[in-house]
């Protein structure tokens, strides 16, 4: 390619953006890889200069079929404003994903990276393969207490609330009706989906045994509050409930 655009080279040469279906985090990361190639080819992709007047040559795959590499295809998508702006929704469901994750392999020591603007700062210069990990602090991991309190739901609730209105103002603004429904209706999808999923995976750390962790909670006052909240919760239990024996023995002392 002829400048400027041959200066965009370096972003294609190490592209790797392999995609298994069956898999979503290859799917998630082959969509944020393509993200770091918009900006390039927006403004210089050519399909003219691209297929050199010649057809796209057939290659086979591991099972011997064989398939062709669809330019028009790749023509229309780079070219479709709904495109860019589904890549980026799923690219915040990734990032959600992304965000908990890291959360939840750091611990409460430590803030520099808690707070959300600072953690997308920290992945843009580093991505997002050490967020979280990699710390030195004993703590790292050790959100028990915090999963017992309720923390993780609550800061999923705050990344909705960014991410929708990120959305709303990056993706969605030069888009038509039609398309803009598209993107909204399936970001609202994958987030229902994705919050009653985490719903699912964190509901033990709500009731008992678990829900004791909280007690060791390092805000004293969240601490204290949750220490009324089960001993609400025990007094609810009758002598006929079954009860689990961890229970039995904390409160046998009290």
């Amino acid at each position: 390619s002829s400048p400027p655009a041959c200066h965009f080279i370096h972003l294609y040469v190490h592209f790797s953006g392999a995609v298994y279906s069956g898999r979503w985090g290859s799917v998630a990361e082959a969509t944020k890889s393509v993200g770091t190639l918009q900006t390039s080819l927006t403004f210089a992709w050519s399909l003219d200069k691209f297929c050199k007047g010649r057809a796209p040559k057939r290659h086979m795959d591991g099972a011997g079929k064989q398939w062709h590499l669809n330019v028009l295809d790749i023509d229309a998508a780079v070219r479709s404003k709904l495109f860019w702006a589904y890549r980026s929704m799923v690219a915040c469901l990734m990032d959600v994903v992304s965000h908990i994750m890291h959360w939840v392999e750091s611990c409460p020591c430590h803030q520099e990276k808690s707070c959300y603007s600072d953690w997308l700062k920290h992945v843009k210069h580093h991505g997002h393969g050490d967020a979280g990990r990699g710390q030195a602090c004993p703590m790292a991991g050790r959100r028990a207490p915090e999963l017992a309190t309720g923390k993780l739901i609550g800061l999923l609730e705050e990344l909705w609330r960014v991410h929708s209105s990120r959305i709303l103002v990056e993706c969605c603004t030069e888009l038509t009706d039609g398309d803009r429904k598209i993107v909204l209706d399936d970001w609202e999808c994958g987030r229902h989906a994705l919050h009653f999923y985490i719903l699912v995976k964190t509901a033990g750390w709500q009731s008992f045994p678990l829900c004791i962790c909280g007690i060791a909670h390092h805000d004293v006052a969240v601490a204290r509050s949750h220490t009324q909240k089960i001993l609400q919760m025990a007094a609810g239990y009758s002598d006929d409930d079954v009860v689990h024996p961890l229970v039995v023995e904390l409160f046998s002392t009290c």
